[in-house]
């Protein structure tokens, strides 16, 4: 409303002083017609015209504060809306705020009553696995009813079958007894008749025969004792040749860790060929060692020989001294769970699932195919676990060559 006000005021304001202005131009106009000598006087001219634009700018002022006159009055009819609207927005939120209190009260009524339900829940919830607990129980104990009834009756059924059968054993006693009397009585008599003579003596004091038949025998006890006295020297002989041949040190600089493998393995697969032939001649012709079959002893001689030098060969890449140590200890735990000493089907049970996982065993039972029993079969499901052990030790000691390789390298090249 002041804005409106305002306005208006500026607006007759400025009318007045246009039209004052425009009084003031028209009488120095007229003064000048008056006296015309005037019209050559500058600042009298300048005067003039300066009225002449000042009543122009009123006029001109006038027209453009009309529009701003009407939107003070639009402005303040909106304004006066504005407040009736306000009003009625404030009357709202005290409705509102009537409204959310007695929400409120209600919420808080709907939750007493759910606390109340929720109890009610629990209580039939507890009573009603009190229930079914008691109801568990008692069909446990129907249960144990109904197990004592089927065992008193399995029990009366026994003891009636037991009565029954020790009925008629008095009765087959009975019957033996006279049966015993009678034999007894007739075999007194006629033993009463026999002569006492040395056949009659020989015959009761020795009444059966025995006949007997030497299976795979063996006409020297160093037969028996073959299999583990080769086994202990082939693997022994890799041992102490570990001490005299280096296994890990290269003669040159290896161009990778595949030649140094290569020419470690090859040099000491020489040597344990040339081992494996050694001790198989020696055996046969200096011991007289009885075989089913040369050609097979010397050349399963040589495979074991070369699976023994795997083995100690990984050992003694892998730990050096005390990978030697390692193998020594671990040839001392097979001299008796591999059938040097006794049979493995006389171990312990778990000495007998020991000697399934080390070599002697399959060596010991090789040479002993060999010597004795001539089975081809059996030899060669022995073979087949040794070539497991080669080809694994083996292809451990490339992994083990390869690391060492490696680790050679990285330290040249962090110390360039």
């Amino acid at each position: 409303m002041q804005i409106q006000n305002g306005m208006i005021k500026v607006t007759e304001t400025t009318k007045q002083l246009a039209a004052g202005s425009q009084g003031l131009t028209a009488g120095m106009k007229a003064f000048l017609d008056k006296h015309p000598e005037l019209a050559t006087d500058v600042e009298f001219m300048t005067l003039i015209g300066t009225s002449d634009a000042i009543t122009k700018g009123l006029v001109q002022f006038d027209q453009e504060v009309q529009p701003l006159k009407a939107g003070a009055e639009q402005l303040a009819s909106g304004l006066t809306q504005a407040a009736a609207g306000s009003k009625q927005v404030s009357n709202g939120l005290s409705q509102l705020v009537v409204g959310q209190t007695a929400a409120t009260a209600g919420i808080d009524k709907l939750q007493a009553g759910a606390n109340q339900v929720a109890n009610g829940n629990a209580s039939v919830a507890s009573s009603w696995s009190k229930l079914n607990n008691g109801v568990s129980s008692l069909q446990s104990g129907l249960s144990q009813i109904s197990t004592g009834n089927s065992t008193v009756a399995t029990g009366w059924e026994t003891m009636t079958l037991g009565v029954t059968t020790l009925d008629n054993g008095a009765k087959q006693l009975q019957s033996g007894s006279k049966e015993l009397s009678t034999g007894l009585a007739g075999g007194a008599d006629e033993i009463a008749q026999i002569q006492v003579t040395d056949a009659n003596i020989a015959m009761f004091s020795n009444p059966v025969g025995l006949s007997g038949e030497t299976v795979n025998g063996l006409n020297y006890y160093r037969d028996s004792t073959a299999p583990y006295i080769l086994s202990l020297a082939l693997f022994v002989g890799i041992l102490i040749l570990s001490f005299v041949i280096d296994f890990k040190k290269p003669v040159v600089t290896p161009g990778s860790a595949y030649s140094w493998y290569a020419s470690k393995l090859m040099n000491l697969s020489i040597f344990a060929i040339a081992q494996g032939l050694l001790v198989s001649l020696f055996s046969l012709f200096f011991l007289q060692l009885q075989v089913d079959s040369v050609v097979t002893f010397v050349l399963f001689s040589v495979f074991t020989s070369l699976t023994f030098m795997a083995i100690v060969f990984f050992l003694v890449v892998v730990g050096g001294n005390v990978g030697r140590f390692v193998a020594l200890t671990f040839l001392v735990l097979q001299l008796s769970t591999t059938g040097s000493n006794l049979p493995i089907p006389m171990l312990p049970e778990n000495l007998q699932s020991l000697s399934k996982f080390l070599p002697l065993t399959y060596s010991n039972a090789g040479f002993k195919s060999i010597i004795s029993l001539g089975d081809t079969s059996f030899l060669l499901a022995n073979v087949f676990v040794l070539f497991m052990f080669l080809v694994g030790f083996a292809l451990l000691t490339l992994v083990a060559f390869l690391f060492f390789y490696k680790r050679g390298h990285a330290q040249v090249a962090v110390v360039v």
